[in-house]
């Protein structure tokens, strides 16, 4: 059964371990951190960003681009509660609603654009910390 918190048998783990399934099994945490890491970045380079307007939908995209070769669920909204240690992320049923939110708050500031430096950099904080708590991907 799948542990609401992450802290029993997780299905998309390997039995026994924390360690997500993978498309190169790896089991060793460590070891899939490392790849993750490099191939991420590899695919990060290939990666066309689109000018505005952004949504969860694209977020996805650019999540599948990044960790497709790692994960077959890449790109793929949660449908599982986690947390890491303490910090509990966004209900899965609330994903799509809180991301929504997020995203039209985006648009609504025009995207950052105009921004000066400092204030550019206080709103993409205060942006992808609201994101991660939304956290839609499981990794």
């Amino acid at each position: 059964m799948v542990d609401k918190y992450g802290t029993g048998n997780d299905l998309d783990c390997y039995e026994g371990t924390k360690v997500l399934t993978n498309n190169l099994n790896i089991t060793e945490q460590k070891t899939l951190n490392e790849a993750e890491r490099d191939i991420s970045e590899a695919c990060a380079v290939d990666i066309d960003f689109n000018s505005p307007p952004y949504d969860l939908n694209y977020l996805c995209k650019i999540h599948k681009s990044l960790f497709s070769d790692i994960y077959s669920w890449a790109g793929v909204i949660r449908t599982i509660d986690i947390s890491k240690g303490s910090t509990h992320f966004c209900h899965a049923p609330y994903i799509e609603k809180e991301a929504s939110k997020l995203f039209a708050s985006f648009a609504k500031k025009n995207y950052f654009e105009n921004l000066d430096k400092y204030k550019l950099v206080d709103a993409v904080a205060e942006l992808y910390g609201e994101l991660n708590m939304v956290h839609p991907f499981r990794e």
